[in-house]
């Protein structure tokens, strides 16, 4: 192990090495056996959640669950994609995580727009992935209206998840 991950493991108390574990198993979860097939690949809902793992557990440990889960989905649906999701979804959660962390007005809009704009890295990411893998242009682009209807079920079915717990968090008080 590099001298970063025994940083990060050194930082890491118990409680966070369950959270981050037990985020990345719901995201591979999710990611894994609830599919929709799209064009050149499928729709699913673990940006969702992945982002909302991130909202609940504000630290590091929900950007290494979304990579680590969304990747080791991928090995056993889409394996060629593994590498590139790993990228992908960390740096998706790290975007999310960022805005969120560095929001000057902690309303109820800073989760939607933080969503929005983070799950427009998967968008762009998988486009070029595609282009790549596939060697072309167009087959890249062929991607972009399933990649865009997944970017809209994933923000929505966050904006009511992110509401409701918002609501939940009021009521405790």
């Amino acid at each position: 192990m590099n001298s970063a991950g025994k940083s990060l493991l050194k930082h890491m108390g118990i409680k966070e090495m369950v959270q981050t574990a037990m985020l990345s198993a719901l995201v591979f979860a999710v990611t894994a056996f609830i599919q929709v097939p799209i064009p050149l690949g499928y729709l699913n809902f673990g940006n969702f959640t992945a982002l909302m793992g991130c909202l609940l557990i504000p630290s590091p440990c929900g950007i290494i669950a979304a990579a680590a889960g969304s990747a080791l989905a991928d090995l056993i649906s889409w394996p060629v994609y593994a590498f590139p999701t790993l990228l992908i979804k960390g740096l998706m959660a790290f975007v999310f995580y960022r805005l969120m962390k560095t929001a000057k007005v902690k309303d109820s809009l800073c989760p939607a727009v933080s969503c929005a704009l983070a799950l427009l890295v998967p968008v762009v990411g998988y486009t070029l992935t595609g282009m790549l893998i596939y060697g072309s242009f167009a087959t890249g682009l062929m991607q972009l209206p399933g990649l865009l209807m997944e970017w809209g079920c994933n923000f929505f079915v966050f904006v009511i998840a992110a509401r409701a717990v918002s609501n939940a968090v009021k009521v405790k008080k």
